[in-house]
């Protein structure tokens, strides 16, 4: 009798652009038994050789993506769930907040871009490029669910009660079409900058910004109370203090 026994090696692709592909062939070196050596022997004391095997080529026909991709779109394609969380909610003016997204599902994370503001937020949020994380145990392979992490910083740049809205969209090869994920506002305190009080306005009377009417300022007496003088010149060398030399 011959034994046989047979082992699969999965593998995910995921395509780039549309159009007719071929994949393949496949090629794999193992090494197997050989049955014209070492007839009548036990299994284990037969000698074995290696072997070149080769797959068959598939034809894939990929299709392109509809057109009416919205904004918010970052390459994602599978099915996907989204969660959001803020490292602080009561900052000043000028303050980083950092988001962290976790998005999880099935489908291309490596390919995937970190969410956007839902609403252009010019003169009111300072954005910061994503950091994206994502390692191959928590990647999905097309069949399992993974996950992936994107931090981003955020500075708010007038006063506002909340964070925006993040979006994230992604294709559902299932439906045909875009779904559009969205974070809840964070609501959020901000100061009017890190003191509590803005800047005193320095004032100036109108004959002040004359020419040749400017006031002399106070001339500010020096105090040496840290740093002492350091001398700059050539040393001058003196005899040892108890007379004698060393």
């Amino acid at each position: 009798d011959v034994y046989y026994s047979s082992a699969v090696i999965p593998s995910t692709l995921f395509a780039l652009k549309p159009g007719e592909h071929r994949l393949g062939p496949a090629e794999i070196g193992v090494r197997a038994v050989d049955p014209e050596l070492g007839y009548g022997l036990p299994l284990r004391f037969r000698s074995t050789t290696l072997r070149e095997m080769v797959t068959n080529t598939v034809s894939v026909k990929v299709k392109p993506l509809p057109d009416n991709a919205p904004a918010s779109f970052t390459g994602g394609v599978g099915v996907f769930e989204m969660a959001a969380a803020a490292s602080t909610t009561t900052v000043a003016v000028g303050d980083p907040i950092s988001m962290e997204f976790f998005v999880s599902g099935i489908g291309n994370l490596r390919t995937m871009g970190a969410p956007e503001f839902g609403i252009p937020q010019t003169d009111i949020w300072k954005s910061y490029e994503a950091n994206k994380e994502l390692d191959d145990e928590t990647d999905s392979d097309g069949f399992n669910k993974g996950q992936v992490k994107f931090s981003r910083v955020i500075i708010p740049e007038a006063k506002v009660d909340a964070i925006p809205s993040f979006l994230l969209t992604y294709f559902d090869p299932a439906k045909a079409e875009y779904v559009t994920l969205r974070t809840d506002p964070i609501p959020i305190t901000v100061t009017h900058d890190r003191d509590g009080d803005s800047p005193a306005a320095i004032q100036f009377s109108p004959d002040e910004t004359k020419p040749g009417n400017s006031s002399t300022a106070n001339k500010p007496t020096p105090v040496f109370q840290d740093i002492l003088h350091i001398r700059s010149g050539p040393p001058r060398w003196v005899a040892n203090a108890g007379g004698s030399q060393p």
